[in-house]
């Protein structure tokens, strides 16, 4: 979610039952609603936040209850407890692509998820995952090595050498 999307959800924009978050029209940057997947990790810390008997409020509120118009302090210093530098909070948004990315989430889902209008955003990430080429054209592997049968083929003289089917 980027930052304005998060310090804007309110608690009727929560769907725990369903794991989903719902940033309306309005809300979002792309002026589409927004349907975000929450894991488990997300619904626990949801749950753990003091959750208001009004489905208006903010999930995070400043401390008058409404929504921070400056968060750049306390970031920067959580940042500075973490230990992070030079780290902004879209930062965090990065972070999550990435990761998903490096553990084999393919690149349309990837999009899909950060709500990129445009491919060509999402194809930034593209370079964490290269091994994805490789797995993509291994794939057939196991089919060419069956039509071929080496064995067979050179018997009876015919068809190509594995090694030039698999080179394409």
């Amino acid at each position: 979610m980027r930052r304005g999307e998060i310090l804007g959800l309110g608690w009727q924009d929560v769907d725990p039952k369903n794991g989903v978050a719902v940033i309306p029209a309005e809300k979002a940057k792309g002026k589409r609603n927004r349907f975000i997947p929450l894991n488990n990790v997300a619904l626990a810390v949801l749950d753990e936040l003091p959750a208001s008997l009004d489905r208006t409020a903010l999930v995070f509120r400043n401390s008058a209850g409404g929504e921070w118009d400056r968060l750049r302090k306390h970031w920067e210093y959580a940042a500075f407890a973490a230990g992070l530098e030079d780290f902004r909070l879209h930062d965090l948004r990065h972070t999550y692509a990435s990761r998903l990315v490096m553990v084999g989430i393919d690149l349309a889902v990837l999009r899909e998820l950060l709500r990129h209008r445009d491919f060509e955003m999402t194809l930034r990430y593209a370079h964490l995952a290269p091994s994805r080429l490789k797995s993509a054209v291994t794939v057939l592997e196991p089919k060419l090595l069956k039509s071929c049968n080496p064995s067979s083929a050179e018997k009876e003289g015919e068809g190509a050498p594995v090694s030039q089917v698999a080179e394409g």
